[in-house]
């Protein structure tokens, strides 16, 4: 992920919270974005089952686009649609 940094090329304070929201879903989230996992979506559109190393790349791809699906939500979205 590109670091951020400010005009005096410092970090940007809010690197490692961005990071984290980014790469992790707040709970609930899986029930309300459809979600497959790496294995079924390889299968899905290669017709094969995983292979690694040689899908090391698409599963990464696969990967963040399930992440972004789920960071795109925001928490009072998901805690709207979740009962309990």
């Amino acid at each position: 992920m590109a670091k951020l940094t400010d005009d005096n090329d410092d970090d940007w304070v809010g690197q490692a919270k961005r990071e984290k929201r980014l790469n992790s879903a707040c709970d609930g989230a899986h029930s309300v974005v459809p979600f497959q996992c790496e294995e079924c979506w390889i299968r899905n559109l290669t017709g094969r089952s995983m292979s690694l190393p040689h899908d090391t790349n698409l599963r990464m791809c696969i990967r963040r686009a399930s992440l972004d699906a789920f960071a795109g939500k925001a928490k009072s979205t998901i805690a709207s649609h979740v009962v309990g």
